[in-house]
Parts: structure tokens; sequence; C-alpha cells
């Protein structure tokens, strides 16, 4: 039984008909460059220190924003130095709410895709385990010597991966001198 579980595609090579053909990782990656592509106002942070100061105005209270657009709406001298109608404030605030569904999507997805590589991961690492068991017995059989420098290489690595790091060693307290002593004059 295969542990290869990432595609629709049946023994004949053809897409069942029930199902939507699944994207390899490469083509994931080729679809997720391209919304990446169509995804406007991508563009870096500045530095840090503006970066906060774009944090802390972003977490404004949405009460005062309404009241910030009201005030927009109340005079055309506010609209002026603004350059924006109440309308415009109301459009990219709708537009950013929408927004913020689309980045709770892509995270979901992105912990969807993490889980599913864990699953992977750990299905090959059972894999490599029973493997390992197995080519152990037969090892031990003359007809399968061409295992033994396998067997050797994978006990040798699952002892160094068992091994704990060694704490740094703590550095040596340097003996401390005496004061100088001064005579009395």
């Amino acid at each position: 039984m295969s542990i290869v579980k990432s595609s629709a595609v049946t023994a004949a090579g053809a897409v069942s008909e029930n199902e939507t053909p699944m994207l390899t990782p490469e083509e994931f990656i080729e679809q997720v460059r391209a919304l990446r592509a169509r995804v406007p106002e991508l563009e870096p942070l500045p530095k840090e220190r503006q970066t906060e100061y774009l944090k802390r105005v972003a977490k404004l209270d949405p009460e005062f924003t309404r009241e910030a657009i009201g005030a927009v709406g109340a005079s055309e001298v506010v609209q002026v130095v603004l350059g924006n109608t109440p309308d415009d404030l109301v459009r990219a605030e709708d537009e950013m709410n929408r927004w913020s569904l689309g980045e709770s999507e892509l995270r979901s997805l992105l912990h969807s895709v993490a889980t599913a590589n864990f699953v992977r991961r750990q299905r090959i690492g059972q894999a490599a385990l029973e493997a390992y068991g197995v080519s152990i017995r037969l090892a031990k059989r003359e007809e399968h010597a061409q295992l033994v420098p396998h067997v050797q290489q994978m006990r040798r690595l699952r002892k160094l991966s068992r091994r704990r790091p060694r704490a740094a060693a703590e550095p040596e307290p340097q003996p401390q001198l005496p004061p100088p002593q001064t005579k009395p004059v």
C-alpha cells in the first residue's frame, strides 16, 4: 500500500468523475503565487519604528473611526483636507472588512496545509521505522547481507537523534583579585 495520498488520479491515470483533481505541491505554489500577484496593496511594511506607528493607528477603536467618518460628512473643510468623502471612507472600511475574511480563510488554509504536511511526515516516519524493524530482522540472514550497512547507518543515526544536546559549558569563574592596597601617607 502506497503512503502517497495526494492525488485523486485513478490507476488508469484518469481523474474520477466525482472528484476534483488534487494539486501537486508545485501546482499549489504556482496557484498561490498567481493569487499573490492579483491581491492589491501587497507591500512589505516599512522599518520597525514606522511599523509601530502603523500598528497603533490600525488598531483604532472602530467607533472612533465611525465618528471620524461622521466628521468628514459634517464638514466640507475636513473633506478637502483629507481628500476623501464619507462614501470613500465607508467603501474603504467595507473593503478592509471583506479582505479580513480573506485573511481568515488564508490562515485557515495555512493551518490545514501545515496539518496535512505533519500527517505526511508522520506517515513517512512510520514507514521508516517499519523498514528499520524489518531490515534488522532480515539483515541477520546471509541472503540479505546487503541490508547490513543500511541497518548500521540507521542505528547510528537513531543513536545520534536520541542524544540530548549538552548544556553549554559554564565558563569557569575568574579568580577575584584583591583590591590594590594603598599605603597610608
